[in-house]
């Protein structure tokens, strides 16, 4: 699809706002008390889900999880 220039607008002096940070070891001790099969939805703790993919693949310590959208938001679940 072409861009259309009169559409598109670029704008300049935009700051780019701070990463989030996120403490792991609070996710650690979030995610020890967490059993196969339970699911949480990240928003409400203040993280996004792919936060969860990206500390199971960080620690590799063979707990997995699985992201689905659902009408509350994106759910994630243990499921290993």
């Amino acid at each position: 699809m072409p861009l259309d220039s009169q559409a598109s607008v670029i704008e300049k002096g935009i700051p780019v706002p701070p990463r989030a940070r996120i403490r792991y070891s609070e996710l650690d001790r979030f995610v020890e008390k967490m059993e196969v099969g339970d699911s949480v939805l990240p928003e409400r703790i203040g993280l996004k889900a792919a936060a969860f993919a990206h500390w199971s693949r960080r620690r590799n310590n063979g707990i997995r999880f699985t992201i689905r959208k659902t009408r509350e938001g994106y759910r994630v679940w243990r499921v290993a």
